[in-house]
């Protein structure tokens, strides 16, 4: 089983990544195949999917309801005065814009909700890249990347996974990696820094509104002003309104973890097409203007749920996670926290969290008792480049939203991403080990 395993995960990476097959294909032939070589039956199968898509099923409700809430809010031209202001401040360089991207991303992540914080700040930057003539590949890899290193925060899924199975506070667990944290993400700033000084600035798309047409004055379907509200004037009320609606929604989302994200912006797109668009033909105009991109990602996302249920539900990730602990030689057995640590990205982009928190973490804290190291470093050690690597990984749902937000290929994603996200990471586990949050 682990061999399949192996094959599979393997197969899937390189297919993403050749861009020789598309995700639809690759998330749904290569898991059922690999399901059928292991022998089960089509009842089996069904129950691996339908676990996988009950993963996945809150994310895509979440992309759908987000992308045609921020598409209102865009086409109202709420979005115009920011871009603007910071295509001046940025001038020709292209740095700010991407420090500003990481920054923003890591106060987004303070809830440690990816989706939330890629749909934030991937939907807010992606016009201004464009504006300024940025590759937008930047955009969700910077925004990942802060993520990642703030993912670490006590509250967050990781640390509470790590937390449980080693039986310890999770804000204990989590204090000695604050300043491995702002390590890594005065790193990621750097990077964003140096990328902006040696980036090839592309064609600028024209996204500086100044004539005050409306949101339908190029509506091929002939909606025009007297059936489309515009906002784009930034002086009335519906600009106010939708400023206003944007940041209650934000706010909400930020501030009261409670509420569903999806119910958040369900009801946030409701009002937003009531208050912008005046008959309900209008409205339905709107939906059906951008439904077409959140049914491409939608579709990409159900599909990858099939990847993950089988994997999961199979076993064939516990027969992974157990056969790689095997395979070390005992030698290496006294630095084995490390040396997962220094894997932990791409180990993570082979195994899902649950697998990886619940399978191998449990083992590798048995393995490292006699050496006396604790549990906390383990689990510290582990947690470094799982979490900074999230975004790059085919096994976290979320990461195909990042991508999808900023209309970019995964696959494209995962190779521009990998290896600087893969260098952050190395940096914070040493500021780890510098420190003493991680013994050596």
């Amino acid at each position: 089983m682990s061999w399949l395993a192996v094959l599979t995960v393997l197969v899937t990476l390189v297919l993403l990544m050749s861009g020789r097959a598309s995700p639809l294909f690759t998330f749904i032939a290569v898991p059922l195949t690999a399901a059928t070589i292991a022998g089960f039956s089509l009842e089996q199968t069904l129950g691996f999917v339908s676990h996988g898509m009950a993963i996945v099923a809150p994310i895509v409700a979440l992309f759908i309801f987000a992308i045609l809430f921020f598409s209102t809010m865009n086409e109202q031209g709420l979005f115009d005065p920011m871009v603007n202001w910071v295509v001046r401040i940025a001038g020709s360089s292209p740095s700010l814009v991407m420090i500003a991207t990481v920054v923003v991303a890591a106060i987004c992540h303070l809830d440690g909700a990816g989706a939330t914080t890629y749909v934030i700040t991937i939907t807010a930057f992606l016009p201004i890249y464009r504006r300024v003539g940025i590759n937008t590949l930047h955009l969700p890899m910077l925004t990942g990347m802060s993520a990642g290193i703030m993912n670490m925060l006590p509250w967050t899924a990781a640390t509470l996974r790590a937390a449980s199975v080693i039986k310890m506070d999770p804000v204990d667990l989590w204090r000695p990696l604050v300043i491995p944290q702002a390590i890594g993400l005065f790193a990621a700033i750097f990077i964003a820094w140096w990328i902006g000084q040696h980036e090839k600035l592309r064609p600028a798309e024209n996204t500086l509104i100044n004539d005050g047409k409306g949101a339908g004055d190029d509506d091929p379907s002939g909606l025009r002003s007297p059936e489309v509200a515009s906002s784009r004037n930034g002086g009335s009320w519906r600009y106010s309104f939708n400023l206003v609606l944007t940041l209650a929604v934000i706010l909400t989302l930020l501030f009261f973890p409670r509420i569903p994200s999806v119910v958040v912006f369900m009801v946030g797109l409701a009002a937003s097409l009531l208050v912008n668009y005046r008959t309900a033909a209008a409205q339905m105009v709107m939906v059906k203007r951008h439904s077409a991109e959140a049914l491409l990602l939608s579709t990409v996302l159900l599909c990858a749920g099939v990847f993950l249920g089988v994997l999961t539900k199979s076993g064939m990730l516990d027969h992974l996670s157990n056969q790689l602990i095997t395979i070390l030689p005992a030698s290496a057995a006294r630095y084995l926290h490390l040396g997962l640590g220094v894997l932990a990205t791409p180990i993570g982009m082979g195994i899902g969290s649950d697998s990886y928190y619940f399978g191998i973490l449990p083992v590798v804290v048995k393995v490292m008792a006699p050496f006396g190291i604790g549990p906390e470093t383990v689990a510290r050690a582990m947690m470094i480049g799982e979490n900074v690597g999230f975004a790059v990984s085919p096994m976290i749902a979320s990461a195909y939203l990042a991508a999808g937000l900023a209309e970019v290929d995964f696959g494209r994603h995962i190779r521009h991403a990998f290896l600087r996200t893969w260098l952050v990471a190395l940096l914070v586990l040493l500021a780890s080990v510098l420190c003493g949050a991680v013994q050596v």
